[in-house]
């Protein structure tokens, strides 16, 4: 489940940028900006995710990456 985004869509990130953060039943993992650029949030608060569900993309100047 997504606990808290730490970024909105429209909002510029730098790489290694702390921006959301994943609870199990067993622990929360906090994902990082794999690069630098403007966030696109796909999966709102309090959603359930599936592993390797893609939750947020971050585009670039000329192209997007997507967290996972």
């Amino acid at each position: 489940m997504i606990d808290v985004w730490h970024k909105q869509t429209g909002e510029l990130v730098w790489q290694g940028e702390r921006l959301v953060e994943l609870e199990t039943d067993k622990a929360v993992c906090e994902v990082r900006a794999e690069t630098t650029g403007i966030l696109e949030v796909l999966a709102e608060k309090e959603a359930n995710v599936c592993q390797g569900e893609v939750i947020a993309n971050i585009h670039e100047r000329y192209y997007g990456t997507q967290i996972f």
